[in-house]
């Protein structure tokens, strides 16, 4: 999958971002929504998938589509491969406020559960091969002081994170139990659903364009936003439950949980997994007590 350079520019931002890759995705994505998911996982049928130690091993179902990516079509999965950035043990790192779950490397690592070099576009047809359909990220917005929070659409979808422990023994769990409110009284509880991020205009800076540069851009791929906790509106994957990133909106209350999070640089694959068709939104959050 070759990729073309294309000048991108952070939306809404007046930094000047490097080149980066965006013709090949647009090509990607807009391909696979015509071709049939049967059809193109027989194009990667030959590669069987693989992970590096001590990630567990990927299911025999799972054939390579992208680099990181990997999808079983028949059974609706998607695999990447990541690993956690946070220290949630350090005695004197204090609690880690989360806003993504998934990110891109130089992005939010901060801030997020898991960071991974999958291409967000990659996750993105990755699920279009496993029968997902994207919908809309979540946005919210002010109108006239009060808040309005608008729910992603698309195919939902439940989220694994799976490791191997210290003890060599492979552990899985919904990722969502990696989170907790601050004073650790609620679990995170909520749904998962496949926005799609969206196709932004391109905006090179002036007196560096070039007639390779495509009009839109994909937007995950130069913010890193690939699965939401918060509400940035660029998620390849949305909470059901929107939540604004600004504090001055919603006050920071998830964090990553130091009873649950596996230790810093442990290596994860996170396994997503198809629950249903478009035209869905995510479901109500769970019941902590469950």
């Amino acid at each position: 999958h070759a990729d073309g350079p294309v000048i991108v520019r952070r939306v809404g931002s007046s930094a000047g971002w490097s080149r980066a890759t965006g013709a090949a995705t647009i090509g990607v994505i807009a391909g696979l929504s015509l071709v049939s998911a049967a059809a193109i996982a027989r194009l990667g049928s030959a590669v069987p998938a693989t992970a590096a130690d001590p990630s567990p091993e990927p299911s025999p179902g799972l054939r390579t589509a992208f680099p990181n990516v990997r999808v079983d079509a028949a059974s609706g999965v998607v695999e990447f491969d990541a690993s956690v950035p946070v220290d949630a043990h350090h005695p004197e790192g204090g609690v880690v406020y989360l806003e993504l779950v998934a990110c891109s490397p130089d992005t939010r690592e901060h801030e997020s559960l898991v960071v991974t070099r999958a291409k967000p576009s990659h996750i993105h047809a990755a699920l279009l091969l496993a029968g997902a359909e994207p919908g809309t990220p979540a946005s919210w917005r002010v109108e006239e002081d009060a808040v309005v929070r608008v729910p992603p659409t698309g195919s939902r979808l439940a989220i694994d994170a799976i490791w191997v422990d210290e003890d060599g023994r492979t552990q899985r769990q919904p990722i969502d139990r990696w989170v907790t409110s601050r004073d650790g009284d609620e679990s995170f509880g909520t749904g998962w659903v496949f926005g799609g991020s969206r196709f932004v205009a391109a905006n090179p800076p002036a007196g560096d364009r070039s007639p390779r540069d495509p009009a839109e851009l994909y937007e995950a791929d130069f913010a890193g936003t690939i699965i939401g906790l918060t509400t940035f509106g660029s998620e390849v994957v949305s909470a059901s439950r929107v939540i604004s990133h600004v504090a001055a909106i919603d006050e920071p209350e998830w964090i990553a949980n130091p009873q649950t999070i596996p230790p810093v640089r442990t290596e994860v694959v996170v396994r997503l997994t198809v629950l249903d068709a478009a035209d869905a939104t995510g479901p109500e959050p769970a019941d902590p007590s469950d």
